[in-house]
């Protein structure tokens, strides 16, 4: 399992968006997914409802 990660606009709480990619990989919410032969992105986003503001982390999953 290779993974790279890129960020977006960073605005709002990172360390959400961070247990948000975390739990994706601890659950393995991909497993439902192996048939499929490409590559997966795993998406983190947090929206901060008061400030109007989002952060988000976009990680590449290589399946081997």
């Amino acid at each position: 399992m290779n993974s790279g990660s890129r960020r977006c606009k960073k605005k709002g709480d990172a360390e959400a968006v961070a247990k948000a990619l975390d739990q994706i990989k601890e659950k393995r919410y991909f497993e439902s997914l192996s048939h499929y032969q490409g590559n997966l992105l795993f998406v983190g986003i947090n929206y901060d409802e008061k400030k109007k503001t989002h952060t988000c982390k976009i990680e590449t999953f290589e399946k081997n």
